[in-house]
């Protein structure tokens, strides 16, 4: 939930994912607290993680480079 938390006092858009019940009930009891801008600072020195991957399965390319 921090990660959630994270996000919107950074004012980005967040998209939680999660099958259990549970932990998606969790993400919408965000109201009444935030994190601490020490606890800020430490999730945002994380170094970037992100997966990226081709448009060759999408039926219609979506993504253009500079030149297209």
């Amino acid at each position: 939930m921090n990660s959630l938390m994270w996000g919107l006092q950074r004012g980005t858009s967040v998209i939680p994912k999660s099958v259990t019940a549970s932990r998606i009930e969790g993400n919408f009891q965000l109201d009444g607290w935030s994190l601490t801008d020490d606890e800020m600072k430490q999730l945002s020195s994380r170094p970037d993680r992100f997966k990226v991957c081709g448009d060759a399965w999408l039926p219609v390319k979506v993504f253009f480079s500079d030149d297209e």
